[in-house]
């Protein structure tokens, strides 16, 4: 339950403190006083959007703090999974949120932990609920609709029928793509083909193109090559300079000593002289090339090049080039195949889709059996006496995100009428009525389900409501806080004599400056309270006594 609401430099307000209790706590007041600035704040501290003109005037800094208790197992699960603790107190657990506003920015705390703006927010939906006038609007919206009937099925299971419809539409989407680039594919593979067909026609090696570069250029320059090579040979031959002088300095060798370096470098040329021979001739030897041979090479050079010059890279790396074909290949190849997994897995998800979605059917059957009863009753009691309330369900084809179903709200405003469209039929004062009976009804399914949301705001639904039908909304929350703290701003006398605490929000003027707080009412004030609401500032005898009456029957 909200324990308390501290605000602080916030629009009108300075500095207010208000304490909650459990039971139904009725807040009140002149229009304009400063109500909707109440539940702005509580908004705020939810996670809702701050705008930089929420910092009172004259002030660079607003905070918010909402605290509650709770002994909730799924709020207290949803806090250990986001590392938040929380200490308790008498068996509940301690929840404090936190909003603070400057100029620049805002921030947003659990139990003094900073935390995202989405996971206040979650948290936040699990703590309370909020009914406000524009849930009129909302009701006339089939999204709004649906889940309205959705609040009596499990959260898991909505979430599962989501994420399998999502999954299927993906694969769906692959599917398609892969079918409209069938065509794009097929023409690729054939050319791939004819590509592969040209490296494989050449049984490339990587022994060839690591040598018949070179080979090329050798053969293609063989003449003059051996030639040269001849020339060399028969030089290193004919030449005896290096024995003669070898003779010379042996000669010389037992007058000068020093000579034995030269003689030794003269020894060494000799035997690289003869091995340089040596290797000229073999080579000589082994460069005998056929006119096959030389045509062979200058073929495959040919070919070679051709191919090089069509990928756009050199000889050596055409292996490479055929390895990046073959993979290109393999892939597209593959997707045929691809396709045939995907058709599977979506097979395997729509039976889970099948499934899952029978299974909402069946709660969502439940529920509109359920609300239409409930609604119906309840907006008899409102005023219209022979009306008849009925979600239907529309079953539709395919796979959807939210389901097998839509869901339209229609009413039957005349007793042997015909039931039309809510958003087409209904007139603002029935609106009204509606959107109430269906507010108290899913929470009256709060309560039943012993829902994670222990408290619940209704902020004016009860706009267009008077006489009679006011005293019932004030039975039906009064009824519903026995198991639930519920907070009620109303301009409804009936509503706020069924109070458990009352509330007056009242705005002044001083020294320039406007400043909404809050009051707590005795019963003397409540009965003043509720006069005024009857008779405006004409309160006499007559709207004291009534008041007395209404919360003598009424408040206790």
């Amino acid at each position: 339950m909200l324990h308390s609401l501290t605000v602080k430099d916030f629009v009108t307000i300075e500095n207010l403190n208000i304490d909650f209790e459990q039971g139904l706590s009725v807040i009140t007041g002149d229009s304009g006083a400063g109500k909707s600035i109440i539940l702005n704040a509580l908004n705020l501290a939810l996670g809702s959007r701050v705008d930089k003109s929420f910092i009172k005037s004259g002030k660079n800094k607003a905070y918010i703090i909402a605290c509650f208790s709770t002994s909730n197992q799924n709020i207290i699960n949803f806090l250990n999974n986001n590392d938040i603790s929380a200490d308790a107190i008498n068996g509940n657990i301690e929840i404090i949120l936190r909003r603070t506003i400057d100029i620049n920015a805002s921030k947003s705390f659990i139990n003094d932990i900073p935390t995202s703006l989405t996971l206040l927010q979650q948290l936040s939906l699990l703590i309370i609920d909020i009914s406000s006038q524009n849930s009129h609007q909302l009701l006339l919206k089939n999204s709004h609709q649906l889940k309205i009937i959705d609040s009596n099925s499990p959260d898991k299971l909505l979430k599962e029928v989501k994420k399998v419809a999502s999954n299927i539409n993906i694969i769906n989407q692959k599917i398609l793509d892969i079918e409209q680039n069938s065509g794009r594919n097929k023409q690729q593979l054939e050319f791939l083909s004819f590509q592969l067909e040209e490296f494989n026609t050449l049984d490339l090696s990587l022994d060839e193109l690591e040598n018949i570069e070179n080979n090329h250029k050798i053969i293609n320059n063989s003449k003059n090559l051996i030639e040269g090579l001849s020339t060399v040979s028969l030089w290193l031959e004919e030449s005896d300079f290096i024995d003669k002088s070898i003779s010379i300095i042996n000669d010389n060798i037992k007058i000068e000593s020093k000579l034995s370096s030269i003689l030794e470098m003269l020894e060494s040329a000799k035997i690289n002289i003869n091995e340089a021979k040596y290797e000229i001739d073999n080579y000589l030897s082994l460069c005998n090339f056929d006119d096959e041979e030389i045509n062979h090479i200058n073929s495959r050079m040919v070919a070679l090049n051709d191919l090089s010059r069509k990928h756009s890279c050199q000889i050596i790396d055409l292996l490479d080039k055929k390895i990046t074909l073959e993979k290109e290949f393999e892939s597209i190849s593959k997707q045929d195949e691809s396709t045939q997994i995907l058709y599977l897995k979506k097979q395997e998800l729509e039976l889970s889709y099948k499934k899952l979605s029978n299974k909402l059917t069946i709660y969502r059957e439940k529920s509109v059996t359920q609300i239409n009863k409930t609604v119906t009753a309840t907006i008899e009691e409102l005023g219209m006496p022979g009306a008849m309330f009925e979600a239907k369900l529309i079953q539709k084809d395919g796979i959807y995100i939210n389901g097998n179903e839509v869901v339209e709200f229609l009413i039957k405003t005349n007793a042997g009428g015909e039931f039309k469209i809510l958003k087409k039929t209904a007139s603002g004062g029935e609106l009204s009525r509606i959107s109430l009976a269906i507010s108290l009804a899913s929470s009256l399914n709060y309560s039943s389900n012993n829902s994670q949301v222990e408290t619940l705001v209704f902020d004016e639904v009860d706009v267009g409501i008077s006489g009679n039908a006011a005293s019932v909304v004030g039975e039906k929350l009064k009824q519903l806080s026995k198991t639930t703290q519920i907070i009620c701003i109303t301009h409804l006398p009936q509503v706020a004599s069924f109070a458990n605490q009352h509330l007056l929000i009242n705005k002044q003027q001083q020294d320039n400056n406007t400043i909404t707080d809050a009051y707590y009412l005795d019963d003397d004030q409540r009965i003043n309270e509720i006069s005024r609401i009857m008779g405006g500032d004409n309160i006499s005898d007559k709207t004291i006594a009534l008041a007395t009456e209404m919360i003598n029957k009424n408040g206790k």
